[in-house]
């Protein structure tokens, strides 16, 4: 009977972890091109690494694009989503409200994460109602990020992002446990070249 229970109390434990902690999407780390072609997943091979899932598992409203980075031995260590576009006016209400509302649903899942909301101090874009050109200009920066949020991934960064003069959107990044390694690799490899 007690070791019942105490197995009961280990499955509780998992599944819940695996509930609160789930990767992006329903994309899992570690994953390659096999494991998403046999969840169902068509991609688009960008080149790099890189390739644009054309549907994923838990699609959210507010993203239009989903790309992956793969790692031919530690398959997939990137997941990005990019927003669908939101018409703004000069002081960003709109871009902020959504960016408060996608925050807000990552703390429900991973905890409170750090949040940024910066200008550079010589910016000349320093009244409320030029808050979305410094964003356009790269002199302001809006973001938050969760350090290792659970046990598959590095971080997760959520960041507002001006594309056009009057338009913005939403990116999220999630990085596994091994993108650095992964990433360093990398450079490394491109650094034979010289």
């Amino acid at each position: 009977m007690e070791k019942n229970i105490a197995l009961f109390i280990v499955f509780l434990l998992f599944s819940s972890v695996g509930m609160v902690f789930s990767d992006g999407f329903g994309i899992e780390m570690g994953w390659g091109i096999k494991n998403l072609e046999n969840a169902g997943i068509e991609m688009s091979d960008m080149g790099d690494s890189y390739y644009e899932l054309l549907s994923v598992p838990k699609p959210h409203p507010s993203f239009e694009r989903y790309l992956v980075q793969i790692d031919p031995e530690k398959g997939v260590h990137l997941i990005k989503a990019v927003g669908k576009s939101i018409a703004t006016n000069g002081f960003g209400t709109s871009l902020k409200t959504e960016f408060n509302i996608i925050e807000k649903q990552l703390t429900s899942v991973y905890g409170k994460g750090e949040k940024t909301d910066w200008l550079i101090p010589t910016s000349i874009w320093d009244e409320p109602e030029d808050w979305y050109m410094g964003l356009r200009k790269q002199e302001r920066f809006l973001f938050t990020i969760w350090e290792q949020p659970s046990p598959t991934l590095l971080r997760i960064g959520v960041v507002a992002n001006a594309f056009s003069y009057s338009a913005g959107r939403i990116i999220i990044e999630y990085y596994s446990k091994n993108h650095d390694v992964i990433k360093a690799k990398n450079l490394a490899a491109q650094s034979s070249s010289f």
